[in-house]
């Protein structure tokens, strides 16, 4: 069965979020944030200097609940519900002697976990355990705006761009955006996975329309120039480069013969599309908006070795594959994403990097730059590759986690 004809959100994907929750959700949260701004400071030292108190009491807390049954700790993932990223980083756990216990409500796993390392230590964590501890970067991370702004005054390529909460502002960045001769990226600026993300956006009737979408999920809307080339993950781990990702569009390639959608049925029969990690490309409204952006359609038939882009987004849900470079990566590059792990000075980063070619120094690259964090990035992105050499990410982040502990 195709993957379009599944029932969720198009502009989700099949990791859907409720649109309302979400967006309540972050709207409460910038509230929030404003008026507890002051206190900021105060709360960030006191995390810092009591971490290790906060933390354990954490841990025992969560112990003494589950006695009543109030929430259940597992020994194990499911195979059915917990991602592939819990997966890997449980069994490179237990590879390296580690109890980990996962925390369950109403049956299911809510992404937190308990740990005891050989030494005796305790931790609790969300997602993935953090070598060091929580950092004061980790409070903006995952906000690309904030982001942004920060690594534009540090002297890090960003692309151009700003989040607005409403339309009319945001026309005049596209308006000038447009005037440089340069595409328009709109996202929400809370978000990942490219959910309600559009690209290549030239006239003002697409850009309304992608603003409403974002807007559905997210407050804040960003609005940003398309950068030139292609998004790699980069995974910092002590604040040293652990992997590098080349993130690609779901991609066919022509063979002189064969119509675009006879090639994108084809490339949906590869096994590897039919695993957890990888699905198939869907054939919807973002399929044919990629083959307008580049003058084709359906049943055009490309030259023999001609790539053609069949989807606007990126995520492995949603067709897109990827390829490990690590082996590849300039040295200036390398340089510039370990500069970028030492101003954040956080023991666990995913950098979303836009540039056409990793094996060249991004100097001679521009416009390329940053696009977003992941503070809790998806590891089992790199053991389970498209293609290239897997590797063990989930490994070297206990072991960095071992050597601080």
């Amino acid at each position: 069965m195709s993957s379009s004809n599944k029932s969720f959100c198009s502009e989700c994907g099949p990791a859907e979020v409720p649109h309302f929750l979400h967006k309540a959700n972050q709207s409460i949260g910038v509230v929030a944030l404003a008026f507890t701004k002051p206190l900021h400071p105060i709360v960030g030292f006191l995390n810092r200097v009591l971490s290790r108190e906060i933390e354990l009491a954490g841990y025992f807390a969560l112990k003494f609940i589950s006695i009543f049954k109030l929430i259940r700790l597992v020994d194990k993932p499911s195979n059915e519900k917990d991602t592939d990223r819990a997966k890997c980083m449980w069994k490179a756990a237990e590879e390296k002697k580690i109890k980990v216990k996962g925390v369950w409500v109403f049956g299911k796993p809510i992404n937190v976990f308990l740990a005891r390392l050989p030494s005796g230590k305790r931790m609790v964590f969300e997602g993935l355990p953090r070598p060091g501890g929580d950092s004061e970067s980790l409070d903006w991370m995952d906000n690309k705006a904030i982001m942004k702004k920060k690594f534009r005054k540090a002297g890090f390529p960003v692309p151009r761009g700003e989040a607005f909460f409403t339309l009319t502002r945001a026309k005049k960045q596209f308006n000038e955006i447009r005037r440089r001769g340069m595409m328009v990226v709109v996202k929400p600026t809370l978000g990942s996975r490219s959910r309600h993300t559009r690209i290549n956006i030239k006239t003002e009737q697409e850009f309304i329309e992608a603003f409403r979408i974002a807007k559905q999920i997210s407050p804040y809307v960003s609005v940003e120039e398309q950068l030139l080339g292609t998004v790699h993950r980069v995974v910092l781990i002590g604040g040293k480069l652990a992997a590098v990702m080349r993130r690609d569009h779901p991609i066919v390639i022509g063979d002189g013969r064969s119509t675009i959608i006879q090639l994108v049925l084809l490339a949906n029969r590869d096994p590897r599309r039919h695993t957890s990690a990888f699905h198939e490309i869907p054939i919807n409204d973002e399929f044919e908006m990629a083959l307008k952006a580049q003058n084709f359609n359906r049943n055009s038939i490309p030259d023999a070795g001609k790539k053609i882009i069949v989807g606007t987004k990126i995520g492995r849900s949603q067709g897109g594959t990827n390829v490990d470079v690590t082996d590849e990566v300039h040295l200036e590059n390398r340089k510039l994403f370990e500069d970028i792990g030492r101003f954040l000075q956080d023991g666990l980063v995913g950098v979303d990097f836009i540039l056409e070619d990793i094996r060249r120094s991004w100097r001679s690259q521009m416009p390329c730059g940053t696009i977003e964090l992941n503070s809790v990035p998806f590891l089992d992105l790199h053991m389970y590759p498209f293609e290239g050499k897997p590797r063990d990410l989930s490994g070297i982040l206990w072991d960095e986690v071992l050597r601080q502990g």
